[in-house]
């Protein structure tokens, strides 16, 4: 029976993600316990210096629990309540924010921004921001110090069409039709940030959420050694979008362009 036969696979489906939850969980909590035991047992013998480089570990598996509990909720409510409240947005306005943004955190790395404004949507600018945020993070976590990020948006037909390119190690073609899964992780070049870092393996599949209760899609394309392009379409409104607040007002196409790091 063909509801029997989904039902099942749900079931098997929420099994194996409190079973991903519970190692991804019990991880940092390892690492503070043993940490924690360290220090009871006075293995710094007194010294300050010591004791902040393990109080330091510490607060980083804290804030490492944190984000993945974080993820974790907002997957259950995106489960719970797959709809998004929406309100009319310009997207090539946000586009620009969060270029903005992601130019700030980027150290030395160069951030331009093409956008063929303005993209009127309807939907919730707070999760589509994170949406664009967790993409534009990925790319600096996995692109070279001295590496470029692009983010485009234009009109292609009815739909609003975002890119966020890289130019980093790219993703191997047999990881790339996992990346939007719960959880999943590459084994090669996307698993070593640049940052040192490591994700909680939820942030692709929560911007896919995010995107799809917009009505929309999201896909990726990579070659090795080349870099990655994600890219996401979103319906467009009817009607136009708010006029762009003066501190995340756009450059034209032509300016966005010359404008980096």
């Amino acid at each position: 029976d063909h509801m029997v036969d989904r039902l099942e696979e749900t079931l098997k489906a929420q099994r194996q993600f409190v079973a991903d939850a519970s190692h991804e969980l019990r991880t940092p909590l390892t690492a503070l316990g043993g940490l924690i035991e360290m220090l009871l047992l006075g293995a710094d013998r007194g010294d300050r210096a010591t004791s902040q480089r393990a109080l330091r570990s510490a607060h980083r598996e804290v804030e490492r629990l944190s984000r993945l509990v974080g993820d974790l909720l907002t997957l259950s409510r995106l489960d719970a309540r797959p709809t998004v409240e929406r309100r009319p947005l310009d997207l090539a306005a946000l586009v620009a924010e969060v270029g903005e943004q992601t130019r700030f955190l980027a150290g030395e790395r160069e951030v331009l921004w093409q956008v063929a404004g303005p993209l009127p949507v309807d939907g919730d600018a707070d999760r589509l921001k994170q949406v664009l945020l967790n993409l534009t993070g990925n790319a600096v976590a996995f692109s070279a110090k001295t590496g470029q990020i692009v983010l485009r948006g234009e009109r292609v037909g009815s739909r609003a069409r975002v890119e966020v390119a890289d130019d980093g190690a790219g993703i191997d073609p047999a990881d790339l039709p996992g990346i939007f899964e719960r959880f999943y992780r590459g084994d090669k070049s996307r698993a070593r940030r640049s940052d040192g870092g490591a994700g909680s393996g939820l942030g692709l599949a929560i911007a896919r959420a995010i995107v799809e209760t917009h009505g929309g899609t999201i896909a990726a394309r990579s070659v090795l050694g080349q870099g990655t392009t994600f890219t996401i379409e979103l319906p467009l409104a009817d009607e136009p979008a708010p006029a762009t607040r003066p501190d995340t007002a756009l450059a034209t196409p032509s300016e966005a362009a010359l404008r980096s790091r």
